[in-house]
């Protein structure tokens, strides 16, 4: 399934939320559950919610979530807030 791309516009945690919640049903296709892309990332089962609730993603963290699933779906510069809007 195609990544859904945040509608221009949308705040930081929602764009954050997105790409990280498609990329937890990347990692666990039946619930999506964010604590399992924090075990397939080797951090705490609650730092993808606090990513969340900061609108943005560590650069480390970053570079890895794009590396894992792809610049498509996981933009490491938009994951990280370094994206300008045009």
């Amino acid at each position: 399934m195609p990544p859904i791309s945040p509608p221009s516009g949308e705040d930081r945690k929602a764009t954050v939320s997105l790409i990280l919640r498609q990329c937890a049903l990347r990692v666990d296709p039946l619930s999506g559950h964010l604590s399992k892309l924090a075990d397939a990332l080797d951090v705490h089962a609650l730092t993808p919610s606090r990513w969340i609730s900061e609108g943005r993603v560590p650069k480390k963290a970053a570079r890895r979530l794009q590396k894992m699933f792809g610049k498509r779906l996981a933009n490491a510069d938009v994951l990280t807030g370094d994206a300008h809007d045009e």
